[in-house]
């Protein structure tokens, strides 16, 4: 079993990749990758797995009234733990790794009839005087927009998007 979730974070590892995604990479983004049902964020190489957003698996879903979208696939979110057991040789407790994975589904993007369970909050932002007056002194700037997702600067079309001021 556990060389099977191996190979499936494999896999994903190398899509990701293939689609030009670094995973380890962590680029400025607003919200964090979420369980819908308990909004606890994922953790370990979940996090370099999925997008942040909240998700929920089929059982949660389904029992919240909700439904996932037709030919929609599941993402995969690992966990694991160590489970005490007894040494049938030595008769003493020895603690082995228990890995498991499941099926988890965007609430957003995959599902129908749930709502976010998120509550972003807008907080005071302090701007730093001299770096606001450098921006307002650039002669021929680029236009900043704030949308959620990515710090980045697209050269094509030279501009400069950020993400919300939020936490």
């Amino acid at each position: 079993m556990s060389e099977k979730i191996y190979e499936m974070i494999t896999n994903r590892m190398i899509q990701l990749l293939e689609k030009g995604i670094v995973p380890w990479r962590r680029p400025w983004r607003v919200g964090a990758t979420v369980n819908w049902k308990t909004q606890k964020s994922y953790r370990g190489i979940n996090t370099m797995l999925l997008e942040p957003e909240e998700y929920a698996t089929f059982k949660q879903i389904k029992e919240a009234g909700g439904t996932v979208k037709k030919s929609e696939k599941g993402n995969i979110v690992v966990f694991w733990t160590w489970l005490e057991k007894e040494d049938k040789d030595s008769g003493k407790e020895v603690k082995i790794p228990f890995l498991r994975y499941y099926n988890i589904f965007s609430i957003n993007k995959q599902c129908e009839g749930l709502k976010s369970k998120r509550n972003d909050r807008i907080f005071e932002h302090d701007p730093i005087e001299e770096a606001e007056k450098i921006c307002e002194d650039y002669k021929d700037a680029p236009p900043v927009t704030f949308a959620t997702g990515r710090a980045f600067y697209r050269p094509s079309t030279d501009s400069v998007s950020v993400p919300p001021i939020c936490d």
